[in-house]
């Protein structure tokens, strides 16, 4: 089995329980899009963390959110913009379209951490669930922007 029809299954199963996965479709076919440029057979940690710590114009759907507004889930704000892409990587990994964005907040520059974005609330707070479900809970919706 390769890794398209692997993909293909992994989603058939999770839409199967319900799962809608639309966004972390788009995100799983750029991985394994990057895998077969790589020419890898199969999924390493190396290759993983290299896909996901590239720039954010590397991924088309992430280049492609710039632009968008809607609903997010916020996972937190941290002082260390390490810490911050620390966590977005965590979310990445399991198929989550996270993003990094610097804030200021007085005189103090921040790194907040959102999932998303989503069209409307509804769906950022079905998307909210499905981070609980993979252990990431306290996620809080906002509006994106």
């Amino acid at each position: 089995m390769n890794l398209e029809q692997a993909l293909n299954d992994y989603l058939r199963i999770r839409r199967s329980l319900g799962f809608r996965l639309q966004q972390q479709a788009s995100s799983l076919r750029n991985f394994v899009a990057f895998l077969r440029t790589e020419g890898a057979s199969h999924i390493t940690t190396e290759l993983a963390l290299r896909w996901a710590t590239q720039p954010a114009k590397a991924h088309p759907a992430a280049a492609a959110s710039t632009s968008e507004s809607g609903w997010a889930v916020q996972l937190g704000v941290f002082a260390s913009r390490e810490n911050a892409e620390r966590l977005a990587l965590e979310v990445r990994v399991k198929g989550f379209k996270a993003s990094v964005s610097p804030v200021t907040s007085g005189s103090r520059k921040l790194y907040r951490v959102r999932v998303g974005p989503t069209a409307d609330r509804a769906a950022a707070q079905e998307l909210q669930g499905r981070l609980k479900a993979v252990g990431r809970p306290g996620g809080t919706v906002v509006p994106y922007s």
